[in-house]
């Protein structure tokens, strides 16, 4: 049997018709940028999350960039982050000119630890960048409360998880803003990069308005310096079509975690921790195992596909190397990096291909 770690064309079946004429339609337009589609999906997101503004970009990386730079804040000021995440998590805040300062996970759910936030704040902290990994929801209510309480800026990375609540609220909607990737294989992914970036706030969406359009609000007048960050029209349109299957392929995803979590009991594999009062919407189901890599080379030869997503953890990257962090300084990180792995979760995944993943698992630790 052979089972990729996602399956895009069989999606892609279930949408092709829907989706199919709409490209045809804007390439015979010629109406490729900045399209009725980005004002579909703009209100569709809005709608969806529960936010005032959201704004279409190219990426998720730069609806990270973005958003920082529209809080105008010192250069070289301080944001802390996750030590364990996909780079740009990291890399955004150097280019928007400000400091990385890395804090641990959470051991459990792989998130930034608020209660180590405390310890990494100074006087040139401005900012705190949580990430909601892997579908898990970060411990917002603490980490706002923090902010709060030091006067600093939020905003979230939901890149993986949209539609994850944390007390009834998503998130991406309760810090000062929150971003958005639709790379193809998010939970709701474009036919290529594309990004957004959601706020409540109308000053940092008036901001966002003019810098992903070179810092203009009228044409050729730049008050800002800018980036060139639009979504593409047919970028918009498929997830204006995908956004109406958002609800139905993230509950059969839980449903998947559920028959994983049920098929992996009184085994070596730790499954997905669940914090209480969050909603958790597996944009990748996590398994934290001993001999790791062994057990990748198994699944390969078995035709299962698997991925390991940060063997590296961010603070240890080569680029960062002028932060002077050794090894042993972000423990629980180090070992996420050497113990998970990513197994197949997708909507159209049958039960009897988990059975199959979950029985040549417990067969490697036999």
């Amino acid at each position: 049997m052979q089972i990729p770690l996602i399956d895009l064309k069989s999606q892609y079946k279930q949408i092709k018709e829907k989706v199919e004429p709409l490209i045809l339609e804007i390439i015979k337009s010629q109406n490729l940028i900045l399209g009725k589609y980005n004002s579909v999906l703009e209100k569709s997101v809005k709608e969806l999350i529960n936010v005032k503004f959201a704004v279409p970009v190219a990426s998720g990386s730069d609806a990270l960039i973005i958003s920082l730079k529209a809080l105008e804040l010192p250069p070289g000021s301080e944001v802390i982050t996750t030590a364990y995440s996909f780079f740009s998590s990291a890399s955004s805040i150097f280019l928007a000119g400000l400091k990385p300062v890395f804090v641990d996970i959470d051991s459990d759910t792989y998130n930034l630890d608020p209660e180590l936030l405390e310890s990494k704040i100074t006087d040139k902290t401005r900012g705190i960048l949580p990430v909601h990994l892997y579908g898990q929801c970060a411990r917002m209510d603490r980490i706002m409360e923090i902010a709060r309480k030091y006067d600093l800026f939020v905003v979230e990375d939901v890149a993986q998880s949209i539609l994850a609540k944390i007390n009834n609220s998503f998130v991406g909607s309760i810090g000062n803003a929150g971003t958005l990737s639709f790379y193809p294989s998010k939970n709701l992914g474009a036919f290529g990069d594309a990004g957004m970036i959601l706020t409540n706030d109308q000053d940092i969406y008036e901001k966002i308005r003019m810098l992903h359009v070179h810092g203009s609000k009228d044409r050729y007048i730049h008050e800002m310096i800018g980036y060139n960050s639009r979504m593409d029209e047919i970028q918009a349109a498929v997830l204006c079509v995908k956004i109406g299957y958002i609800k139905s392929w993230t509950e059969k995803k839980r449903q998947i975690a559920k028959y994983y979590d049920k098929l992996f009991e009184s085994t070596p594999v730790k499954i997905p921790f669940q914090y209480p009062n969050c909603l958790h919407v597996f944009n990748s189901y996590i398994i934290n195992v001993d001999s790791r890599n062994e057990l990748k080379d198994h699944l390969d030869k078995n035709g299962i596909s698997t991925s390991i997503f940060y063997p590296l953890p961010l603070p240890y990257q080569p680029c960062f190397n002028f932060l002077k962090h050794s090894k042993g300084d972000f423990p629980n990180a180090e070992k996420a990096s050497e113990r998970t792995l990513a197994i197949p979760c997708y909507a159209e995944l049958t039960k009897d291909q988990q059975e199959y993943i979950a029985e040549k698992i417990i067969e490697f630790y036999r």
